[in-house]
């Protein structure tokens, strides 16, 4: 089985109400409990609270909720020299 990481937009699509499909894609992605890091973590709080305008008790009712079924990745020397050898080598 592959690991998948997601980033905040794929949390904040659990929000979309447009009909898009979005909505239930991001729900079969966060079901196979995806890994997350500490700034989707910090980027999700801040779209939820501020730009869509959720009470406080909402949005940590729902982190409790999304993260719960998520990996958090820490972030440690490791993880900074995997980024450093990746941005090397793909040049992103």
């Amino acid at each position: 089985m592959s690991r998948v990481a997601v980033d905040t937009n794929v949390l904040v699509h659990l929000y979309d109400d447009a009909g898009s499909g979005k909505l239930r894609r991001a729900e079969e992605v966060v079901a196979g409990r995806p890994t997350i890091s500490p700034q989707v973590v910090s980027e999700y709080l801040n779209v939820t609270r501020r730009l869509l305008a959720l009470p406080k008790a909402q949005v940590l009712a729902r982190c409790n909720q999304v993260f719960s079924s998520c990996e958090i990745a820490p972030v440690t020397h490791g993880t900074l020299g995997l980024a450093a050898r990746l941005l090397a080598r793909y040049d992103f």
